[in-house]
C-alpha cells in the first residue's frame, strides 16, 4: 500500500469518525431535549395543585485571640497579652408558602414543553439524516473497493422515510416520558420532591423550620489593627507608649436550605388518567409509525443494493459474451 493511500485510508477515517459523532450527539440531544419535554408537561399539570415555601439554616461561630502589645519606648518595657474572644449565632427561619402557579404558570410551562419536544423532533431528524447519509456512504465505498459495485445514491423518498421515523421517534419518547411521569406522581400521592442545598449530608439540623443537610466551611481571621503610638505624662516623664494589635482566630459557617412542596389538596388538570391514557396511546402509535417508516426505508435500501447486484451481473454477462 502505498503512502497516498495510507494518507486517503486515514483521512477518510477522520471523516468517519467526526461525522457519525456529529450524528449521534444531535441525536442524543434530540432524545434528551424529547424526553424533558414529555416530564415538562406532565408537570404542568399538577403546578396548582403544589405549595412550595422556602426554609434555610444559618449559624457561624467563631473562636480566637486579641493580641494587645504594649511597648513603653523611653522605659525600655514592654509586654503582650492575649484576650480570647468567641462569638456564636444561627438562624432558622422560613417563607410563607405560595402556590407554584404563582412562580411559574402552567401555560409558561406547556409552552417551554412544546419547543422542547419541536426541538428534539428537529435535533433527531438532522442526526438521523446525516448519519444514514453517512451510513450509506460508507456502504457505496465499501461495495465499490470490495465488488466492483456502484450502489445509487438514497432517494429523496427515503430520506423522507428517515425524517418521519426520527419524529415518530421523538414523539414516542415524548408520550412515554409524559405517561411514566405522570403515573409516579399519581403514585406518589402529587408529592413533588423538595429541594435542597446541599442536596444530601451527614452533618443535619432539626430546627422548627429547616429540617435537612448543611455544610461547614472554615475560614482563618487574621487581622492587623494597626500601631498605635501616643504620650501619657506623668510627674517625672512622659510615657511614650506603642500599641500593636492583631486579632486571629477562625469562623465555620454552616449553612443549608431548601424548597419544600406540600399537596393543596387540588386535582389535577387533566386527571392523572387521562394524561396517562391519552400519551400511552399516542406514544403506542407513533411507535407503530416509526416501525413503518423504517421498514419503508430499508425496503428501498434492499431495492438500491438489488438494482445494482443486477446491473454489475449484466455487465458481467455481457463481457462474457463479448
Amino acid at each position: 500500500m502505498k503512502w497516498t493511500d495510507r494518507l486517503w485510508a486515514a483521512t477518510n477515517w477522520t471523516l468517519d469518525t467526526t461525522i457519525h459523532a456529529l450524528a449521534d450527539t444531535m441525536s442524543t440531544c434530540g432524545t434528551l431535549v424529547s424526553v424533558a419535554g414529555g416530564a415538562a408537561y406532565a408537570i404542568s399539570n399538577v403546578l396548582h395543585t403544589q405549595d412550595v415555601s422556602a426554609a434555610y439554616y444559618g449559624g457561624v461561630r467563631t473562636t480566637g485571640n486579641f493580641s494587645l502589645g504594649v511597648n513603653i519606648t523611653n522605659l525600655g518595657y514592654s509586654f503582650n497579652d492575649l484576650l480570647p474572644w468567641y462569638y456564636s449565632n444561627q438562624i432558622n427561619n422560613k417563607t410563607p408558602s405560595y402556590n407554584l402557579t404563582e412562580y411559574v404558570s402552567s401555560i409558561m410551562l406547556i409552552n417551554a414543553s412544546a419547543i422542547c419536544i419541536g426541538t428534539g423532533a428537529v435535533l433527531k431528524t438532522l442526526g438521523d439524516n446525516i448519519h444514514y447519509w453517512q451510513q450509506n456512504r460508507e456502504e457505496r465505498r465499501e461495495y465499490s473497493q470490495t465488488h466492483q459495485m456502484e450502489i445509487a445514491n438514497p432517494s429523496l423518498k427515503e430520506y423522507v422515510y428517515v425524517s418521519a421515523e426520527a419524529v415518530a421517534s421523538g414523539l414516542t419518547l415524548a408520550m412515554f416520558s409524559t405517561a411514566v411521569v405522570a403515573a409516579v406522581l399519581n403514585f406518589s400521592n402529587l408529592s413533588l420532591p423538595d429541594f435542597t442545598y446541599p442536596p444530601k449530608g451527614d452533618q443535619k439540623v432539626y430546627g422548627e423550620h429547616y429540617r435537612g443537610a448543611v455544610i461547614t466551611q472554615p475560614f482563618n481571621i487574621s487581622l492587623d489593627l494597626g500601631v498605635s503610638n501616643f504620650t501619657i505624662p506623668v510627674y517625672f516623664d512622659n510615657l511614650n507608649i506603642l500599641l500593636n494589635k492583631t486579632a486571629n482566630g477562625t469562623a465555620n459557617a454552616t449553612y443549608g436550605g431548601g424548597f419544600f412542596f406540600k399537596s393543596n389538596g387540588a386535582t389535577p388538570k387533566p386527571s392523572f388518567e387521562v394524561t396517562e391514557t391519552f400519551t400511552s396511546m399516542t406514544g403506542f402509535s407513533a411507535y407503530i409509525a416509526k416501525n413503518f417508516f423504517n421498514k419503508k426505508k430499508n425496503r428501498l435500501h434492499i431495492e438500491r443494493i438489488k438494482e445494482a447486484e443486477e446491473l454489475s451481473y449484466t455487465l458481467v454477462d455481457l463481457d462474457l459474451k463479448n
